[in-house]
């Protein structure tokens, strides 16, 4: 603002005021802040419960204390980068205990650099392939485990990798704390 730029807050671009606008009024350069990320849930049943959290916030937090009690058992949700960042700072806070990935897919077709899929399960986090989250399970309002359908691989999706399919088995992973890092 000291230097003369002007900020115009609150502003629906598209709505309000559109780019052509702007270049009307004789701005030759425009900068869209469009507002800060928000972790996505898993979109199943119990994730309100306490002990379940989004990546995005869990990272922020983690980085903020530096140390985060997240008991003994986490499980982390996903398969892209964001995921393996949790899961490598939950298995440096977990120093007695277990820290897993769930992912629906195999190894082979996670999003994630491989590097960094490496690096995770070099760091001692598991990898619990070919299971998608169902519902949380849960004790007096706090996360207990979490329910997933065991799938298979089958044709390929419009991402070029298998779809997972279900078999119509269920297992029970339990967790103290669950990370969703299925987007953002």
């Amino acid at each position: 603002q000291a230097l003369g730029v002007e900020f115009k807050l609150g502003v629906r671009v598209g709505k309000d005021l559109t780019l052509e606008d702007l270049r009307k009024q004789g701005f030759g350069f425009t900068f869209l802040g469009v507002g800060a990320a928000a972790g996505k849930k898993l979109g199943i049943p119990g994730e309100e419960v306490a002990g379940v959290l989004d990546v995005l916030s869990y990272l922020d937090e983690a980085k903020a204390k530096g140390q985060m009690e997240l008991g003994e058992h986490v499980l982390v949700v996903g398969g892209g980068n964001s995921a393996m960042d949790a899961a490598r700072s939950a298995r440096r806070f977990v120093k007695k205990g277990t820290v897993d990935l769930v992912y629906r897919r195999t190894r082979a077709q996670m999003p994630a650099d491989p590097e960094e899929i490496h690096d995770c399960l070099e760091e001692g986090v598991g990898l619990r392939d070919l299971l998608a989250p169902l519902r949380v399970a849960s004790e007096n309002g706090k996360v207990t485990g979490l329910v997933c359908g065991v799938m298979k691989l089958g044709a390929p999706d419009s991402s070029g990798r298998p779809r997972p399919v279900p078999t119509g088995e269920e297992i029970t992973l339990p967790c103290t704390t669950l990370i969703s890092a299925v987007g953002q």
